[in-house]
C-alpha cells in the first residue's frame, strides 16, 4: 500500500537541535550574530530571509522523497496560505498541506482562494482543518466560541465550502453561515477539491471528522490508544457510509544506533526546567494535548520515564514547542514503528525533526527506504530546483572547541571531561584533523589556518600563541580576545650550539634560523632582530616545525627558537647556549580567542569554557605528572620531559590588559613592516572590555 509521507515546514523559526530550546533560524526571535534566516554578517543582515529558509526545507524534503509539507498556523507564524503561494514556485510536485481554522475565514472566500491556488499549482493544495485549542491563542484571534461549537462551526464551514465548489448556485442557512446563490466561476470550480486532513481528539471532533475527513489526522499516542481512537472514527464514518483513512503527525529523532538517538535526548534533557517535570499545566481546552499528557505518570525525574512503549517517547514538548509524543531510536527501529502504525491502518504521515532542513535529508535518506512493503508514494520525476542564492550553509549545531597539544590548557581540558559538565553537547575539534591551509614561504607571509577555521566552520573557540590572532585580524576576521595566560618566559628561548660563532642577535644576519613559523616563535625572533637593528629580510628563516631540534644538532641551521619539551631532548644530546632569553623581550603568553559573533551571542557557553579552563588549569598545577602523561600518550614522548615543560609554565587565565595589547600591537606593526601581513591592524579593535567579567579570572591583568 502506498503511503503519503509529508514533512513539516516550520513557519515560525527553528532550533539548531533538540539540545537547547532556543530559536536561531528565522526572525521570530531577536536576530543576532549566529542567527540564520536572516543571518548577521559584518553587523548587517545577510539577505537570506526566513522564507528563503522555508524554501530550502521544501526543496530538501521534496528531493528526499516526501510528497509534501505541512505549513502550520499559529498567532506567531507566517500565514500558511501566503507561504504556500510563494513556495509553490520553488518546487515541482510538492503538495502544501495548509493548516487553517475555519472560524477566521469565510467559506466562500476560502473556496475562491483554494481553487485559485489549485489552479496556479496544478492541484497541489491539501487542507489541514483545525478547530483550535482554546485558551489565550484562541482569544488572540478574537474567537470566543466554546470547544464543541467550534467543531459544529467547522462542519458547517466545510458544508458551505464543498457546496460552493460544486458549481452551484448554492444556498445554505445554518447556525454559523448563511449564503444565497454562491458559486465559483467555472475555471475555478473545475479545479480538484483538496484532500481534507482533519485534526481533533474530542468526541465533537470525531463526529465532525466522520462527516468530512479524507484523513483523520492525530498526534502520535501510545499505539493501543491510537487504535481505539481510530475505531471511534470508523464507527462515526461508517454510520454515514464513509470509510476514512488515517494519518499521524510524528516528530522523529533517528540516528544510526539507538544509543546515539537517546544520547541526543540526554543532552537536551540537561537543559529542561525542573518545574516542568512536575506535570503539565493546561492553557486551553485541547483534548488532544490533555490526552497526550494523560499517558505519562507525572512527576518524572529521568527522560526514559517518558518512554510509553519501545521508541515512543512523550517528552518532545520539553525540548521544543509542539506535541509531546514522537519516535526515538535507530533508523531501523523508527522504520519498524512506522510499519506498525501502517498495520493499524495509517496510510499517511506528517513527520518532523529538529532542525527541519537537515533532518529532512536524514529521515528521507535513512528511514523512508526501510519501510517494508509500504513504500512512500513517489511524486512524478522532476529536475531538482536550484538552491536559494542566499543560502550560506547550515548553521552551527553545537559549541565547537578547537584543541591541540601546543595549547596545553585546552589539551588537558579535552581529556578530563570538565567542560562536559556544563556543556554536554560540546564538540571537540583536533586542529590536526582540519585542513592545514596554505603555508607561505617564511620570507613572504604567515600561515593563517588557526584564525581561518574560526570562520569556516572548524570551531568556535581556540587557544594559540601570540601570532595567530594578529594574522587573523590582518585577514579581516572579526575576532575578539577572551583571555591570556601569565607570561611564559621560561617556556622557550633563542639558542645556538655551544661552539657557535654567533655571539649576539646582530650576528644572525645572513644565517639560517629554525622556528615554527606563524607561532609565538615568529614574534620572539622578530623582536630579537628588531632589538639588534636587523629586519626579517636580514635572515634566512626556516619553517622547521618538529624537525627544528634535529636540524640544529645536524648543523643544518645556525640557530633555533626552541621550546620545551623539544628543547629537553636536544639538551640531553648536546650542549647549547642561549642567545636571547624570552624574559625582558617578550611575554610569550597563551591566548584564547573567538569570533565576535560567538562572544556576543553565546556568552553563556563562553563563560562555561573559561570557567572549565580555570578549573582544569588548577588541576594541572596540582598534578603536573598526571597531566604530563596526557601529552606523552599522544606523541609517545617522555613523561619526564613533559612534566618538566608543564612545571615551567603558568596555568590560569587572565583578562586582557593594556600591557599585552601594546605588545601585540608592536608585533603587528613589525609584521606589517616586514611584509609578513598585508595591512596594518589595530589590536585594540579585538578587545571587548566586558569579557573580563565572564568568569572569575585569577591574578591581575597583563
Amino acid at each position: 500500500m502506498p503511503v503519503d509521507i509529508y514533512w513539516r515546514i516550520g513557519t515560525h523559526g527553528d532550533q539548531r537541535s533538540l539540545r537547547r530550546r532556543a530559536v536561531t533560524r528565522g526572525d521570530w526571535s531577536p536576530v543576532v550574530p549566529g542567527s540564520v534566516a536572516p543571518g548577521v554578517r559584518a553587523g548587517r543582515r545577510d539577505g537570506y530571509t526566513h522564507l528563503d529558509h522555508m524554501a530550502d526545507v521544501a526543496r530538501a524534503s521534496e528531493l528526499a522523497g516526501f510528497v509534501g509539507g505541512l505549513l502550520p498556523s499559529f498567532p506567531f507564524t507566517d500565514d500558511p496560505w501566503a507561504a504556500a503561494a510563494s513556495l509553490a514556485r520553488e518546487t515541482a510536485t510538492y503538495r502544501f498541506m495548509i493548516a487553517y481554522q475555519p472560524g477566521f475565514l469565510h467559506p466562500v472566500q476560502a473556496a475562491r482562494m483554494s481553487a485559485s491556488l489549485q489552479r496556479a499549482t496544478g492541484g497541489r493544495v491539501v487542507y489541514n482543518v483545525i478547530s483550535g485549542g482554546g485558551g489565550p491563542a484562541q482569544l488572540w484571534w478574537g474567537d470566543r466560541v466554546d470547544h464543541d461549537d467550534r467543531y459544529a462551526r467547522t462542519s458547517e464551514f466545510l458544508d458551505v465550502l464543498k457546496g460552493v465548489w460544486g458549481g452551484g448556485p448554492f444556498d445554505y442557512d445554518g447556525r454559523f453561515y448563511r449564503v444565497e446563490g454562491a458559486r465559483l466561476p467555472e475555471p475555478l470550480a473545475r479545479q480538484p477539491f483538496p484532500e481534507i486532513y482533519f485534526s481533533g481528539s474530542s468526541p465533537a471532533a470525531i463526529r465532525a471528522a466522520g462527516r468530512h475527513a479524507d484523513h483523520y489526522l492525530s498526534w502520535l499516542e501510545p499505539f493501543d490508544a491510537l487504535a481505539a481512537k481510530f475505531e471511534q472514527v470508523r464507527e462515526h464514518s461508517g454510520a454515514l457510509g464513509r470509510a476514512p483513512r488515517f494519518a499521524v503527525r510524528i516528530d522523529v529523532l533517528a540516528r544510526p544506533t539507538e544509543d546515539e538517538a537517546w544520547d541526543e535526548i540526554r543532552r537536551g534533557w540537561r537543559h529542561v526546567d525542573p518545574a516542568l517535570l512536575r506535570g503539565p499545566e493546561a492553557s486551553g481546552d485541547s483534548v488532544g494535548w490533555l490526552r497526550g499528557q494523560s499517558f505519562v505518570d507525572w512527576p518524572v525525574t529521568g527522560f526514559r520515564e517518558l518512554e510509553a512503549s519501545p521508541n515512543v517517547w512523550g517528552g518532545f514538548h520539553l525540548l521544543r514547542g509542539g506535541p509531546a509524543f514522537g519516535l526515538v531510536g535507530s533508523y531501523a527501529q523508527v522504520a519498524e514503528r512506522l510499519d506498525e502504525l501502517i498495520g493499524l491502518g495509517v496510510d499517511a504521515f506528517v513527520l518532523a525533526g529538529v532542525p527541519h532542513l537537515e533532518e529532512a535529508y536524514r529521515v528521507g535518506e535513512n528511514v523512508l527506504p526501510l519501510l517494508r512493503g509500504h513504500g512512500p508514494r513517489v511524486p512524478s520525476p522532476c529536475p531538482p530546483p536550484p538552491p536559494s542564492p542566499h543560502w550560506k550553509g547550515p548553521p552551527e549545531m553545537t559549541t565547537r572547541v578547537g584543541y591541540f597539544p601546543h595549547n596545553n590548557s585546552l589539551w588537558v581540558l579535552r581529556h578530563r571531561g570538565v567542560l562536559e559538565r556544563s556543556l554536554p553537547d560540546v564538540e571537540w575539534v583536533d586542529l590536526r584533523s582540519l585542513p592545514p591551509g596554505d603555508r607561505p614561504s617564511p620570507r613572504a607571509g604567515l600561515p593563517s589556518a588557526h584564525g581561518d577555521h574560526l570562520f569556516d566552520g572548524g570551531y568556535d573557540f581556540i587557544g594559540t600563541g601570540s601570532t595567530p590572532p594578529v594574522t587573523a585580524q590582518a585577514k579581516g576576521h572579526d575576532i575578539v580576545y577572551v583571555a591570556t595566560s601569565a607570561p611564559r618566559h621560561e617556556n622557550g628561548r633563542l639558542i645556538v650550539r655551544a661552539g657557535s660563532d654567533i655571539a649576539s642577535p646582530a650576528d644572525l644576519k645572513g644565517r639560517r634560523v629554525a622556528l615554527a613559523h606563524g607561532s609565538w616563535q615568529t614574534t620572539l625572533l622578530l623582536f630579537a632582530l628588531d632589538g639588534a637593528g636587523l629586519g626579517w629580510a636580514d635572515i634566512d628563516p626556516v619553517d622547521a616545525g618538529t624537525d627544528a631540534g634535529r636540524l640544529l644538532l645536524d648543523g643544518e641551521v645556525d640557530a633555533w627558537v626552541a621550546s620545551y619539551p623539544s628543547l629537553t631532548r636536544v639538551e640531553a644530546e648536546a650542549e647549547v647556549r642561549t642567545l636571547v632569553e624570552t624574559d625582558g623581550l617578550f611575554s610569550h603568553r597563551s591566548l584564547w580567542f573567538t569570533r565576535r559573533g560567538f562572544a556576543e551571542e553565546r556568552r553563556e557557553e563562553l563563560a562555561a569554557i573559561v570557567a572549565a579552563l580555570q578549573e582544569s588549569d588548577a588541576w594541572v598545577r596540582a598534578n603536573p605528572r598526571e597531566a604530563a602523561r596526557l601529552f606523552a600518550a599522544d606523541d609517545e614522548g617522555d613523561v619526564d620531559a613533559w612534566e618538566n615543560a608543564l612545571r615551567r609554565r603558568p596555568f590560569g587565565l587572565l583578562p586582557v590588559g593594556d600591557g599585552f595589547v601594546a605588545e601585540q600591537q608592536r608585533a603587528a606593526d613589525l609584521f606589517h613592516a616586514s611584509g609578513l601581513i598585508d595591512r596594518k591592524i589595530t589590536v585594540a579593535d579585538a578587545v571587548v572590555p566586558g569579557l573580563a567579567d565572564l568568569a572569575a579570572f585569577s591574578g591581575a591583568a597583563g
